[in-house]
């Protein structure tokens, strides 16, 4: 069984994998929630494998909470954790849908949002910009300097648009129990260890 959590936004995620079965459940936090609904999880039948978290970016205490009981988890049990970006995570699992200029957002603090640029096409993805974080009052200023197409998908709850014809906005999802489906074989070849930092340790650049 492979357990993957994903706190960084106001709806908590929660997945256990194993060849039997899928078990999903979210809630509306709190996150302080998690370990006793990780619990009834190891009284199964399925050994525990491995786990995965999403490191940010995104909610501050969502991110730390969660890291830190996985941390606990994996090292108790003595398996590998998988760390990934949101915005990583997003992206590996739709890149080939949305060939382009795709701007990731995800909320920050009030009135702010975490952003990145990437370039996907039918190969990959790769980031072409750091880490930024944007006020969402000038968001609109700061996608106008752009002329070629951008699709902004936005990993959260609230609505987003812009009046700038070249831009799609579209807000989504990142779906948990396809993310540790793809990374169910790789988890399990990987050497326990905890050295995963979340994400909202880089300093992001203000726009």
């Amino acid at each position: 069984m492979i357990i993957g959590v994903d706190a960084t936004h106001r709806w908590i995620q929660q997945v256990a994998v194993s060849e039997k079965e899928t078990q999903f459940s979210q809630w509306e936090g709190p996150i302080e929630e998690l370990p006793n609904r990780i619990e009834p999880l190891l009284s199964s039948d399925a050994p525990l494998r491995g786990g995965l978290v999403v490191l940010g970016p995104g909610s501050y205490t969502g991110i730390r909470l969660s890291l830190t009981t996985m941390k606990m988890l994996t090292l108790v049990h003595d398996v590998p954790l998988m760390g990934v970006s949101l915005f990583d995570a997003y992206l590996q699992l739709n890149y080939a849908l949305i060939q382009g200029l795709v701007l990731m957002t995800s909320p920050s603090r009030k009135g702010v949002f975490n952003s990145q640029l990437f370039q996907t096409n039918a190969s990959g993805f790769n980031p072409i910009s750091s880490l930024l974080q944007i006020r969402e009052d000038g968001m609109q200023d700061w996608l106008s300097r752009y002329t070629a197409p951008i699709y902004w998908l936005h990993l959260g709850s609230s609505d987003i648009s812009v009046d700038v014809p070249s831009i799609h906005c579209q807000n989504v999802r990142l779906d948990l129990v396809a993310l540790v489906d793809h990374y169910s074989d790789r988890i399990s070849k990987m050497n326990p260890e905890s050295g995963l930092f979340p994400i909202y340790s880089y300093p992001p650049v203000m726009s």
